[in-house]
């Protein structure tokens, strides 16, 4: 019930004139973001392009058409049952983004993590 990995790279630009500030990374540089999926078989199912490079994946993300999709309530029809635990489908991502329903990341790396919580990240 995974429909693909989500994640986010920023792309260097010339900033609009003007608008500099919020063109402006954490990595020190000018940018836009491009937020993405991808399936299993490694083909792109999503792309958002242009936020500025300000912004983090997560804003990105939850201001997103895909966001507004997964959250719409006729997309809570489609699950499947294992045992007697309904699975949403679900997307996969790295810890930049929010823990949701539809959206599945690693637990937060830390020095005694429990074995599980680091067989589960791996």
């Amino acid at each position: 019930m995974c429909i693909g990995s989500i994640d986010g790279t920023h792309i260097s630009i010339e900033p609009p004139s003007g608008e500099e500030t919020d063109y402006f990374n954490y990595k020190k540089h000018h940018s836009v973001i491009v937020l993405a999926v991808v399936n299993a078989d490694l083909k792109f199912t999503y792309i958002n392009v242009g936020a500025p490079g300000r912004c983090n994946d997560a804003f990105v993300y939850n201001r997103s058409k895909l966001f507004d999709v997964i959250k719409n309530p006729i997309y809570s029809q489609f699950y499947m049952v294992h045992n007697t635990t309904r699975i949403q489908a679900h997307l996969v991502a790295d810890s930049a983004f929010p823990l949701s329903q539809n959206l599945m990341k690693p637990y937060a790396e830390r020095v005694n993590m429990p074995r599980q919580q680091s067989s589960f990240n791996y």
